[in-house]
């Protein structure tokens, strides 16, 4: 009886350590956050990040052979439960398209690149600049430049009442979808502002978008990622590739 006791036990612990190192061992998403790329960075403005670490960055990111994915991508990974064959990088950017340079380079990487757009759109763009953005294709047919939604003014979402939550939520999907002929399917948060907010998450829903990109630091492990408080590591002025990434 003892004999039988301890065989199973043993059995039990076996399957234990082998469920914890497959959890452990499993690979992960990191969503990387770029607001502007200049060529070069003073100031107070954190969020700014010169050309010059931009393009270490991705020099970083080719050499240590992630595997680049799309945003969308990741949240079908993480809708069917679809482990991620290896450690891989979404690249995004907030705001406004990215710079001429920054475009350039990502261009000649060919990195699949999500924006997510304020509509209400700067004097530094036009629609022309992003519908032509969104209609690049590389040599081979890829397309490399997808958008999503970031709100139409980038209000603070917790701070308006729910009536503006839903003008922002549906003038920006619905300006995104007719100007780009596509389907808007995810916001990323203003300031990161409203993450957890079960009334702007109910919203979000209702409008139709299917996930919701924080600013909250962290990784996506594919079994536990909620898609309505996906993480992120935004990339500041001062930040270092290789200490971000796993």
């Amino acid at each position: 009886m003892k004999i039988k006791f301890y065989i199973c036990f043993i059995i039990l612990l076996i399957i234990i350590i082998i469920s914890c190192t497959i959890e452990t061992t499993t690979p992960r998403a990191a969503i990387l956050v770029y607001h502007k790329i200049l060529k070069n960075v003073s100031g107070d403005d954190n969020y700014a990040r010169s050309i010059d670490d931009f393009e270490s960055d991705l020099n970083y990111i080719k050499n240590k052979n992630y595997d680049i994915i799309t945003f969308r991508s990741l949240c079908r990974h993480i809708k069917n439960k679809i482990y991620l064959k290896n450690p891989s990088i979404v690249i995004t950017f907030d705001d406004d398209i990215p710079t001429n340079r920054a475009i350039r380079l990502l261009k000649k990487f060919k990195y699949k690149t999500t924006i997510f757009l304020k509509t209400e759109i700067s004097d530094e763009s036009t629609w022309d600049d992003i519908i032509a953005l969104n209609n690049y294709r590389t040599d081979d047919g890829k397309k490399l430049f997808y958008f999503e939604s970031h709100t139409h003014t980038h209000p603070r979402l917790s701070s308006i009442s729910d009536d503006e939550v839903l003008y922002q939520l549906e003038t920006s999907k619905e300006t995104l979808e007719t100007r780009l002929n596509t389907t808007v399917r995810y916001l990323a948060l203003p300031f990161g502002d409203g993450a957890y907010n079960q009334k702007i998450i109910e919203i979000a829903k209702n409008v139709g978008y299917k996930g919701i990109r924080t600013i909250i630091y962290g990784y996506e492990d594919i079994m536990y990622s909620d898609l309505y408080s996906l993480k992120a590591i935004v990339m500041e002025k001062n930040s270092k590739i290789n200490l971000v990434l796993m």
